[in-house]
């Protein structure tokens, strides 16, 4: 009985190093993607975020907007806003391509289908990659 109990301790443990190290290589992660900056996203096929990491256009992502619509969460109110768009275009298997300007900051954004094993649309996976501040306006 005392092998048995030494033996899942040490199982323990050595699962517990493998979460610590997963944890700290996704940290360097998100570090990474930070110093870059670059965000990468995930939707269903409704359009719903289901995961993110890095920075966001708005710059204040947080976990709590997992589950809530994608034009929610940037604040999007006309579906033929050109974000909206490029994500409907996804869900339909089409690769979309934009420059956007948001906060003053201006992103290269990629939104791409995302598939299941069988092929099929099931949401879209985005990245958006700032490259710059707008341009400012010289005072006459």
């Amino acid at each position: 009985m005392d092998q048995t109990f030494t033996l899942l301790a040490v199982e323990i443990a050595e699962l517990r190093l493998r979460c610590r190290r997963a944890e700290d290589r996704l940290r360097a992660l998100h570090t990474m993607l930070d110093t870059l900056g670059i965000t990468l996203w995930q939707t269903d096929r409704e359009l719903r975020l289901i995961d993110s990491c890095g920075l966001t256009l708005a710059e204040t992502y947080q976990s709590c907007h997992i589950g809530d619509f994608f034009r929610d969460v940037y604040g999007l109110e006309h579906a033929q806003d050109e974000p909206l768009a490029a994500h409907r275009d996804a869900r339909r298997g089409l690769r979309t391509t934009l420059q956007l300007e948001h906060g003053g900051k201006r992103y290269a954004i990629l939104v791409d289908p995302r598939l299941n094993r069988a092929g099929d649309v099931v949401g879209t996976v985005g990245m958006s990659l700032h490259i710059g501040g707008t341009t400012a306006t010289a005072d006459p």
